[in-house]
């Protein structure tokens, strides 16, 4: 029977098998760790945000090799891991968003000076242009950035080429 921590303790999950030579779930992973003369293990849920998970496992070459204090040393470490673990994923996520702001800055110049070309070639209102282009974008299946490139391009010429824009 695994044996289970105190309740305040229960936030990090825990799988014990307490025997491999008598265990029939997994058996891949049983006869993997039979090879390497694992015969019981604590498997820890460690808590984290968002749709991240990760989980600690500890082996022992005995059997029933986790008593009362090896679990609670066991989940002190996970819990403190999961803490390094948190903020580790946070800095990950502050630097994406960062990217992708970077991204997002980086391509709406371009954006807007082609809004610009559209609204003087067209005499149109800037809602009318965004729409144009969205939709230019749609129908052409090519970026938003990619597709105001093209405008910018074209209106930079000696000789711009008119734009023709479908209302």
């Amino acid at each position: 029977m695994p044996q289970r921590l105190p309740s305040r303790q229960l936030e990090v999950g825990i799988v014990t098998v307490t025997d491999l030579r008598s265990e029939d779930r997994w058996p891949s992973f049983v006869e993997a760790a039979r090879r390497e003369k694992v015969l019981s293990l604590l498997a820890l849920r460690m808590h984290l945000e968002g749709e991240a998970s990760a989980g600690m496992i500890f082996y022992s070459s005995r059997p029933h090799g986790f008593g009362r204090d090896a679990m609670e040393a066991a989940h002190s470490l996970a819990a403190e891991a999961s803490k390094g673990l948190r903020l580790v994923l946070r800095i990950v996520s502050l630097q994406e968003t960062e990217e992708n702001l970077g991204a997002a800055m980086a391509s709406r110049t371009p954006t807007d000076l082609a809004l610009g070309v559209i609204i003087g070639q067209e005499r149109c209102s800037y809602d009318d242009a965004l729409e144009w282009l969205f939709r230019a974008s749609r129908t052409r299946n090519v970026s938003i950035r990619d597709l105001a490139a093209e405008i910018v391009a074209a209106a930079d010429e000696p000789h711009p080429v008119r734009i023709h824009f479908d209302h």
